[in-house]
């Protein structure tokens, strides 16, 4: 009942009947903490979750979910907890891929790394990491059948930008290619991204031919109008490129 709740967005009900469940020992546990976790969030509310779910906090399935509370209720410890969860258990997908969103968010705000700044020791190693990590979550699901078309538009612009971040942009193109080409549906998601790499091959023609059908969505409409009669140069894009 109380996922069900959680689904239907009863999230107060859910909470409650999650915290019933936890005062009861059984295998249901897990998942009581999970949608404690999930439906505080929603209401965001403080309810010291550590403190009800000690014991399920070695499930990496809670963990997830008490980083997800964290990120809605405790932004300012949100990091720490990630960076903590993510050295203890590196190779879980689910943790991995929400700390390398938090360095590819912190990258996109960082000036001094887009400009080229030396930056501190780890940090360049962090978003080689980061790509790697959101590399594998697209090919993950472009393997999965059916996949989960939500979910595929941003999990392909993050992959291609985290990848065009660390100087690998043909390795950025060519994922976008085999996106497109086993879900045509995309194209009009990560058209944007597609045709910013086009550029930096000096392929115009290409990205004004991808463009065009999409030339009704605002932002791509500004890139084209910056692309004639010669395509504008890169950094005149990059916002383009980073506001995906």
């Amino acid at each position: 009942m109380a996922f069900a709740e959680l689904l239907d967005g009863e999230d107060r009900s859910a909470l409650e009947r999650a915290t019933e469940l936890l005062a009861i020992d059984g295998d249901h546990r897990t998942l009581a903490a999970c949608i404690l976790c999930h439906a505080a969030r929603n209401l965001n509310e403080e309810v010291q979750p550590e403190d009800i779910i000690a014991e399920e906090m070695a499930s990496e399935d809670v963990k997830a979910a008490f980083l997800e509370y964290c990120r809605g209720v405790r932004p300012e410890s949100y990091k720490a907890e990630l960076d903590s969860a993510f050295a203890v258990a590196p190779e879980n997908d689910t943790i991995g891929t929400m700390w390398a969103l938090s360095v590819l968010d912190n990258v996109k705000q960082n000036q001094a790394f887009l400009l080229g700044a030396k930056m501190p020791e780890g940090f360049e190693d962090e978003v080689e990491r980061c790509a790697e990590i959101l590399r594998r979550d697209l090919e993950n699901s472009l393997e999965k059948r059916p996949p989960n078309k939500l979910l595929l538009p941003s999990q392909a612009n993050n992959a291609a930008v985290s990848l065009r971040l660390v100087g690998k942009t043909a390795d950025a193109a060519r994922l976008l290619d085999r996106a497109l080409e086993t879900f045509p549906s995309l194209s009009s998601d990560v058209a944007q991204v597609r045709a910013v790499l086009f550029l930096q091959e000096d392929k115009d023609h290409d990205a004004l031919e991808l463009i065009r059908p999409h030339a009704d969505a605002f932002d791509l409409q500004i890139m084209r109008r910056r692309s004639k009669p010669r395509m504008a140069p890169l950094p005149m894009l990059w916002k383009e490129l980073m506001r995906c």
